[in-house]
C-alpha cells in the first residue's frame, strides 16, 4: 500500500499545480473583461485591490510556515469575493464566473494546505516547472534503495530474531546505532552548515550590493554637482565676456559718433573759410575795378579789407585751437581704444583658456561619469551572478533537506525497530533466566533424589 501512495503523491502535485496555474489565468481574463465592460468605479476598485494585496504582501512576505502562506492568499481572494457579490447585481453570467473561479480555487487550496503545502513548494522553488522531474525521480530512487536497505535489515533482523542467545545480536545492533547516531549527526551537521552558508551569503550579497549602490550614487552626486558648478562658472564666464563685448562696442561707438561731430563742425568752419575768402576776393576785385573811380573811398575800402583779413586770421586761430584740441582728443580716445582692445583680448584670451580648461573638465567628468556607470554595470552583474549561486545553493539546500528529512524518517523507523529488538532481547534476557534458574533448580532436586536414591537403594 506505500507504494501507490507514493506514486499519487508527485502526479497530484502536478495536477494541483496546473489546475491553479489554469484557474489563474482564466481568473485574470475574467478581471479583464469585467474591467473593460464595467464603467471607472469598478476600475478604481480593482486597481484599489490590487495594489493593498502588493503592499501586503511586500511588508508581510509569507514564510516558510504554509499557514502564513494561505493566510496571504485568504487576503489576496477577498476582494474577488466582493467583485462576486458585486458582480451577481449587475450581471449573472459574470457573478457565476466568478464564484466558480473562487470556489474552485479555494478548494484547490484547501486539499493543498491538507496534503502539506504542494503548490507553495512549487512557488517557493526558483523553477516551479511540474514537468521537470528530474530531481523528483532522484528522489524516488534514493527512497526506493533506502527502502530495499530497510527491507534486507528487516529480513537480517527477522533472521537473527530466530538465534536470540547469539552473541553476535548484541554487537550488530550496537554497530547499527552507532550507524544511525553518525548518519543523524552528518545530517545536522550538513544543515547547519547550509543554512550558515546561505544567510552568510545573502547577508554579504545585501551588504556588498549596498555599499556599492551607496558609493555609486555619492560618487554620482559628486560628478553632478562638479558639472552644475562648471556650468555655471562657465555661464559667469561667457556673461562677463558678453558685458566686456558690450561695454566696447559702446564706447566704440561714442568715439566714432564723436568724429563724425568733429568732422561735421571741420567742414561747417571750412565752408565758412571759404566763403569769407570769397567774399573778401570779390570785395578785392570790386575795389581793383572801381579804384580808379572812387578814390574818395579808398580808405574806407581799405579799412573795410583790414577788418576782413583781421576777421580772417581770428577765424584761422579758432580753427587751428579747434584743430589742435581735436587732434588731442583724438589721441586720447585712440590711445583708450588701444588699451581697451589690448584689455579685451586679453580678456578673451583668459576667457578662451578657460573655457578650454572647463571642456577638459567636463570632458574628464564625464569619461569619469561613464567610468562608474560602466563599474556598475559590471557590480550588477556580479550581483547577479551572485544571486543565481545563491539560488542553486538555496535548491541544495531544499534538496538536502528533503534526504535529510527522509533519512531522519527511516532512522527514527530504525531506531524504532532497535528499541522493539532491545525490548525482546530483555524479555528473552529475562526469560533465558528463568529457564536456567528453573534448570538450576531441576538440576538440584534431580541431583538430591540421585543422592537419595544412592543412599537408599533397597528402596
Amino acid at each position: 500500500m506505500a507504494q501507490p501512495e507514493e506514486m499519487l503523491i508527485p502526479k497530484l502535485e502536478e495536477f494541483l499545480f496546473l489546475a491553479d496555474s489554469i484557474l489563474l489565468m482564466i481568473e485574470k481574463i475574467a478581471l479583464l473583461g469585467f474591467i473593460i465592460s464595467r464603467f471607472p468605479l469598478q476600475i478604481i476598485l480593482l486597481a484599489f485591490i490590487y495594489v493593498s494585496v502588493e503592499i501586503t504582501q511586500r511588508l508581510f512576505p509569507p514564510g516558510e510556515s504554509t499557514l502564513e502562506h494561505y493566510g496571504m492568499f485568504l487576503w489576496g481572494r477577498i476582494p474577488t469575493f466582493v467583485v462576486v457579490l458585486y458582480s451577481f447585481g449587475s450581471s449573472k453570467n459574470w457573478g457565476l464566473l466568478f464564484s466558480f473561479l473562487f470556489v474552485t480555487r479555494m478548494v484547490i487550496y484547501i486539499i493543498d494546505y491538507i496534503e502539506g503545502g504542494i503548490i507553495y513548494e512549487h512557488f517557493s522553488s526558483s523553477s516551479p516547472n511540474p514537468t521537470d522531474l528530474n530531481e523528483g525521480q532522484k528522489l524516488e530512487k534514493g527512497k526506493t534503495e533506502m527502502k530495499k536497505e530497510a527491507k534486507l535489515i528487516e529480513s537480517e533482523v527477522d533472521h537473527e530474531m530466530e538465534n536470540p542467545f547469539q552473541s553476535s545480536n548484541s554487537i550488530e545492533e550496537s554497530t547499527m546505532e552507532e550507524k544511525v547516531r553518525d548518519t543523524m549527526e552528518e545530517k545536522d551537521e550538513e544543515k547547519d552548515s547550509i543554512n550558515e552558508l546561505t544567510s552568510n551569503c545573502g547577508v554579504y550579497i545585501a551588504e556588498l550590493y549596498s555599499q556599492l549602490y551607496d558609493d555609486l550614487q555619492m560618487e554620482k552626486r559628486q560628478l553632478e554637482m562638479d558639472l552644475h558648478k562648471a556650468i555655471d562658472e562657465h555661464k559667469k564666464a561667457c556673461y562677463s565676456k558678453k558685458r566686456v563685448k558690450k561695454l566696447a562696442r559702446k564706447s566704440i561707438e561714442y568715439c566714432e559718433k564723436q568724429l563724425l561731430k568733429w568732422d561735421e563742425e571741420k567742414e561747417k568752419l571750412i565752408a565758412e573759410l571759404k566763403l569769407a575768402t570769397s567774399e573778401n576776393s570779390v570785395k578785392n576785385n570790386q575795389n581793383d575795378s572801381e579804384k580808379q573811380s572812387e578814390k574818395q573811398g579808398k580808405e574806407s575800402d581799405d579799412d573795410q579789407t583790414m577788418e576782413l583779413y583781421k576777421e580772417l586770421e581770428a577765424v584761422n586761430k579758432t580753427l587751428e585751437y579747434e584743430r589742435s584740441l581735436w587732434d588731442e582728443e583724438r589721441d586720447e580716445l585712440s590711445a583708450k581704444l588701444s588699451e581697451t582692445s589690448s584689455n579685451y583680448q586679453q580678456i578673451c584670451c583668459s576667457w578662451s583658456d578657460a573655457y578650454n580648461k572647463l571642456a577638459e573638465d567636463r570632458n574628464n567628468l564625464v569619461a569619469k561619469l561613464f567610468a562608474v556607470t560602466s563599474s556598475a554595470e559590471y557590480y550588477k552583474a556580479c550581483w547577479h551572478d551572485s544571486e543565481e549561486n545563491w539560488r542553486k545553493l538555496r535548491e541544495e539546500n531544499t534538496e538536502l533537506s528533503a534526504k535529510l528529512f527522509s533519512a531522519t524518517v527511516q532512522a527514527e523507523h530504525f531506531h524504532n525497530l532497535v528499541q522493539e529488538f532491545e525490548e525482546k532481547h530483555q524479555r528473552l534476557e529475562g526469560e533465558k533466566t528463568d529457564i536456567l534458574a528453573n534448570l538450576s533448580a531441576a538440576k538440584a532436586t534431580v541431583e538430591m533424589y540421585r543422592s537419595y536414591m544412592h543412599n537408599y537403594p533397597e528402596i
